[in-house]
């Protein structure tokens, strides 16, 4: 766990700062779920898509029943699949091809933390 004043808090399965931000850092998909109950707060996370255990998928969707509308960037050294062209609409989720630059993790960032928390769907019974 790293502690750095800043105004967010993130979840991240890679150890290391995100722009002065207080990172809490897992090394699997079950230790960042277990990370995310016990936070209060989680305004981001940042996962592989493949981690040891669950999957950066499965990671994620854990992850927001403790916290529903955190964001989340997903990163891989593959193209995206039909998992990842799923979240394609989700305005909550950005997909990233490794390798990738500086400037586009904070762009992702950026505009994941700025979105609004998500519309309830109505469904037509």
């Amino acid at each position: 766990r790293l502690r750095k004043a800043a105004p967010h808090k993130a979840l991240s399965y890679w150890p290391g700062t995100a722009g002065g931000w207080h990172v809490l850092t897992a090394y699997s998909g079950e230790q960042a779920v277990t990370l995310a109950e016990s936070t209060g707060e989680l305004d981001l996370a940042f996962v592989d898509v493949v981690m040891p255990g669950m999957s950066g998928f499965e990671t994620l969707d854990t992850i927001r029943t403790f916290h529903p509308d955190v964001p989340g960037v997903l990163v891989s050294g593959y193209s995206k699949n039909s998992r990842a062209a799923s979240l394609e609409n989700d305005k909550r989720v950005v997909f990233l091809v490794k390798p990738f630059g500086a400037q586009a993790l904070r762009s992702a960032i950026e505009e994941l933390v700025n979105v609004q928390p998500a519309e309830p769907q109505l469904s037509k019974c």
